[in-house]
């Protein structure tokens, strides 16, 4: 069944933030038992682009919780490509910061271990959901880059930049497992 079109309605004086929390999720590929995706056949626009059933793992695996500085979270899902192969690459700037061992060795090993990352939106429209970069077998993956900052008035730590190529953006609104699977 083909996608029934609908008019898109305005915000309605609902408040409309940009930017992102003070944390994000990260899973590592391997540790997936299922991927959830949207729906084979969409009907409505949001069932194109939202993920409503959840991701599983094998036992214990989970999503790991990150934090990350307030003022620097970024999120964009431009479209990429020819006309005729674009695809969204969703992409997110976040900074973790300090240089304590255990961040810098998570950070080198999400740079190697591909995954799917979850950002919690700010708005209440996104309430309960999460912008998510990476998909089964197009995986999101992080680029670090750290920098020991200035004497007097620079910012010490990791910025990273995630991205993925991914045929829509997604939203995800499952269950966020937190603790090792059984």
């Amino acid at each position: 069944m083909a996608i029934t079109y609908s008019d898109v309605a305005g915000l309605g004086g609902k408040k409309n933030q940009g930017g992102l929390k003070q944390f994000f999720y990260w899973a590592p590929k391997d540790t997936f038992a299922s991927i959830a995706a949207v729906p084979a056949a969409p009907t409505t626009f949001d069932q194109l682009v939202e993920i409503a059933t959840d991701h599983t793992f094998n036992t214990g695996g989970k999503f790991y919780k990150i934090y990350c500085t307030m003022d620097k979270g970024e999120f964009e899902a431009p479209a990429a490509g020819e006309h005729d192969g674009l695809v969204w690459a969703p992409t997110a700037k976040v900074f973790i910061p300090g240089d304590d061992p255990v961040n810098l060795g998570l950070v080198s090993q999400m740079m190697r271990d591909y995954g799917i990352f979850l950002f919690p939106g700010i708005t209440e429209q996104m309430a309960s959901r999460f912008y998510q970069i990476g998909i089964e077998d197009m995986w999101g993956y992080a680029k670090p880059s750290f920098n020991a900052g200035k004497n007097r008035d620079g910012l010490k730590g990791t910025e990273i930049e995630i991205t993925s190529n991914q045929p829509d953006p997604i939203i995800y609104s499952g269950a966020i497992q937190l603790t090792p699977a059984p």
